[in-house]
């Protein structure tokens, strides 16, 4: 059932941003190159988002609606932050951390998220942000590591 609500918002989201913005993924090649790296991304942020973040909130808010809303809104803080690159798509942040946070809360499942996560970051940007992500992503991982 997870993994059927996410191909749905999936698919949702590409028409949706093809429309709006009317220009397809501009390098296909560049794309399955970043697919890994943000599928581990993806991955990682999910684990940290639900796993940690959300499982320590269990037990300080008693409601699951607020748990929800508390989770999404800080999935949009969290992707927000770094430069703002972001900030014109809040809302589709939001509804993916809703809907993120749903299958979580109510369905106990984190894998499809994780996987998800990936595929979205990387059509999204490869399509809309000008920065090269993998030379981005490969300094921030040079740095970390020759500490």
């Amino acid at each position: 059932i997870s993994t059927l609500i996410l191909t749905t918002a999936l698919m949702s989201f590409l028409v949706y941003i093809s429309i709006k913005s009317g220009r397809p993924i501009n390098s296909k090649k560049y794309l399955l190159k970043l697919l890994p790296l943000y599928l581990f991304f993806g991955a990682l942020q999910q684990v940290f988002f639900l796993l940690i973040f959300t499982d320590a909130l269990v037990f300080l808010v008693k409601s699951k609606v607020l748990l929800l809303m508390i989770s999404a809104s800080f999935f949009v803080v969290f992707h927000l932050i770094p430069k703002g690159q972001l900030k014109k798509y809040a809302l589709l942040l939001f509804l993916f951390g809703l809907l993120s946070s749903y299958i979580y809360i109510y369905l106990g499942n984190v894998l499809p998220q994780m996987m998800f996560h990936g595929i979205l970051g990387s059509i999204f940007f490869t399509t809309y942000i000008k920065e090269d992500q993998l030379k981005k992503r490969l300094r921030w991982n040079y740095f970390w590591i020759s500490l």
